[in-house]
């Protein structure tokens, strides 16, 4: 099911809990992961997708000893900034 833009959106929050971590524990990093996992096998988002990714890349490398600023930065603007490639779906997901 690919859903409208808009129609899923983060928390505020979510920045704010990474950002909080001097370096964001293991556990968390794997529980991002897990939710864009799933979100994207659910709902084909491609903006999950590419979160996923990013989770997956953290979290299998020396990048998982960045700062919580630095992750949450990164995490948002993958998630909320402007894309390379447009991302591909229905006529009415991107303006």
């Amino acid at each position: 099911m690919l859903l409208p833009k808009g129609f899923v959106l983060n928390d505020t929050g979510i920045y704010d809990e990474v950002a909080s971590y001097p370096v964001v524990p293991p556990e968390r990093i794997t529980k991002f992961w897990g939710v864009y996992t799933t979100t994207f096998r659910r709902l084909v988002d491609p903006t999950a997708s590419r979160l996923e990714y990013f989770w997956w890349h953290v979290w299998g490398s020396d990048r998982r000893y960045l700062s919580g600023p630095i992750l949450a930065k990164i995490f948002k603007e993958i998630s909320d900034g402007p894309t390379f490639v447009p991302l591909r779906g229905p006529p009415n997901r991107y303006d």
